[in-house]
């Protein structure tokens, strides 16, 4: 046999606002205050235009920290996710054979190990940098 209060405890399980009239009344009351319908989040934006691309580069190519300019122009290329950039390594470049990049550990699993073919403005970019890069630390080695 069941006791009653496992029953009344079922009961309000089942029925958590109450009576259905009172779930009534509050969706009444959130539809006159029109704070049922989701909120939708803000554009995303729009794209940069050729002029606003080219003064982000020309800025970042003036910055102290030589890693800016070229994690900009691949950004602006390449379409790699935030994390995806930050977390490029060397040997995941390929200046001579290729010319691609191959991405690590992605946000999805379709994304992880993608191939991105480099055009010529991502390579000068890159090969510049490559070049500091070993004037700077004397070697690149591939897990960097």
């Amino acid at each position: 046999m069941i006791p009653s209060s496992m029953i009344r405890e079922s009961n309000r399980c089942r029925h958590p606002i109450g009576s259905s009239t009172h779930g009534d009344l509050i969706r009444a009351k959130l539809r006159r205050e029109k704070a049922v319908k989701l909120v939708l989040p803000p554009s995303p934006g729009r794209a940069y235009t050729a002029d606003e691309k080219a003064r982000m580069l020309a800025e970042a190519a003036k910055l102290r920290s030589k890693n800016m300019y070229p994690a900009l122009v691949l950004d602006l290329n390449c379409g790699l996710r935030d994390k995806e950039l930050r977390e490029l390594r060397w040997q995941q470049v390929d200046l001579v054979h290729k010319k691609a990049l191959t991405v690590g550990k992605s946000k999805t699993e379709a994304g992880t190990g993608r191939v991105i073919p480099l055009n010529a403005t991502v390579l000068a970019a890159l090969e510049l940098h490559a070049a500091w890069y070993i004037k700077r630390f004397g070697e690149c080695k591939p897990e960097w």
